[in-house]
């Protein structure tokens, strides 16, 4: 796959095809994979009268140019500048490791921000997800971004009902982007 001019190559049963991979959850199973069915027991492939789950169980992860994304704040200063406008709903812990902030969002009313407490990002921020409607609803999605390579920055999307795995999902999309090489 081709990001920002560079060149990417890794394992062809993540679909490194159109900037994006893929893998199931929980069971992690690469998407692509021929016998992804049989390994992935949380995943359903379409057939005669039968969609595929795919979007329930999918953790999507994206590659884009870093200059086409702009400078709008993210991740831990929009959690920053919600608690400084009195936003911020509520704290909880929801595990050793992981919070959730409910928060008040213009756009969804109330939105869910999980901060891993114990894992960072390659800039030493804590690796944050973004759910945009608490409580869940079946169409609700998380999403996540942090910078890769100095110009290409990883995008993420996958169903709300995996945020409390979030530290999990975090830990494995590094592992998955440690087999990509640059060519």
């Amino acid at each position: 796959m081709k990001v920002s001019g560079q060149w990417f190559v890794g394992p062809a049963e993540y679909g490194v095809t159109g900037n994006q991979v893929a893998f199931f959850w929980p069971s992690r199973t690469p998407a692509r994979s021929e016998d992804a069915e049989q390994r992935a027991p949380e995943f359903r492939a379409s057939r005669v009268g039968q969609g595929s789950n795919f979007s329930e169980v999918a953790i999507k992860i994206f590659f884009r140019s870093r200059q086409a994304l702009g400078p709008a704040p993210v991740g831990l200063s929009r959690l920053e500048k919600a608690e400084v406008e009195g936003r911020v709903l509520s704290k909880t812990t929801v595990r050793k490791g992981l919070e959730r902030w409910l928060v008040r969002d213009p756009v969804f009313d109330v939105a869910a921000w999980y901060v891993s407490t114990e894992l960072q990002l390659p800039n030493g921020k804590p690796a944050i997800l973004f759910c945009d409607k608490y409580p869940p609803v079946s169409i609700a999605a998380c999403t996540t971004g942090f910078l890769w390579h100095p110009d290409i920055v990883v995008e993420m999307r996958f169903a709300t009902k995996h945020a409390a795995d979030w530290p999990e999902i975090f830990l494995e999309t590094v592992r998955v982007l440690q087999l990509l090489r640059k060519v």
